[in-house]
């Protein structure tokens, strides 16, 4: 978190020096999403034969945005942010019929046993571009629609174990590689306060790319798994308009 501190810290200031030259704006963009995953295979075996799971789960994030306004009743942006992605429910079945609530993970252990996991998580660093349209209601109120694009960069990871008989049910990494890339469609509704505007943002998945995690079996991390129309979420949007220099 000290991290994500110090990168929006460093978006603020940013923000800060180009709006002496042109008009921008700051915007602070609390939100939640749903997200559930395709089914895929996860692991075989010679008694079970295919073993296939559908994770989902609701994550949460915040980005800091700094936005250009251009003319037409546009805006362009990038930011920085911080992403919690979140698994805290996982579907699984076998060739056979029988269904699970966890998803077997490669944990190192002395014991000869499979170990599970029923929910885990990835803390990532959230890069930010995107292009919003503009249509004016009346003086106070702004309707939005846009196209946002992610891409997330995960520095530690979580995994909480069924079980575990030798000690803690809490297994944690901190491996820092790329986690995915999304890119969503955004609708929201502004309403201004002098220098300020307030409102909410319905977010829209469209297309997303996650990468493949080494802790699971037949997972190499090297690898991506796509998909389209994963969930919807939902989020607050504080912006603050510079004024303009006068030359």
């Amino acid at each position: 978190m000290k991290k994500t501190g110090l990168l929006i810290t460093l978006c603020i200031n940013c923000s800060l020096i180009f709006a002496q030259k042109s008009k921008y704006a700051i915007e602070i963009n609390p939100f939640t999403r749903f997200d559930r995953t395709n089914e895929f295979n996860n692991w075989e075996t010679v008694t079970g034969g295919k073993n296939y799971i559908r994770p989902s789960g609701v994550s949460y994030g915040v980005n800091v945005n700094v936005k250009k306004v251009l003319r037409n009743n546009t805006n362009i942006y990038a930011g920085l942010g911080f992403y919690r992605h979140n698994i805290s429910n996982i579907k699984s079945r076998n060739e056979r019929g029988v269904t699970d609530d966890g998803r077997i993970i490669n944990f190192v252990s002395p014991l000869f046993i499979f170990f599970y996991t029923d929910r885990y998580s990835y803390n990532a660093f959230s890069f930010n571009v995107g292009y919003e349209r503009l249509f004016q209601f009346n003086k106070n109120y702004t309707l939005i629609t846009g196209i946002d694009l992610n891409a997330l960069y995960t520095y530690s990871q979580y995994y909480h174990l069924i079980r575990n008989p030798e000690g803690t049910v809490d297994y944690k990494r901190n491996n820092s590689t790329l986690l995915g890339l999304f890119a969503g469609v955004d609708l929201g509704l502004l309403k201004k306060y002098r220098g300020f505007s307030i409102g909410s943002k319905i977010k829209i998945p469209v297309f997303s790319i996650l990468k493949t995690d080494e802790t699971f079996p037949n997972e190499t991390g090297l690898d991506f798994r796509n998909q389209w129309f994963s969930g919807v979420g939902l989020g607050l949007s504080f912006i603050y308009h510079f004024k303009t220099k006068k030359q």
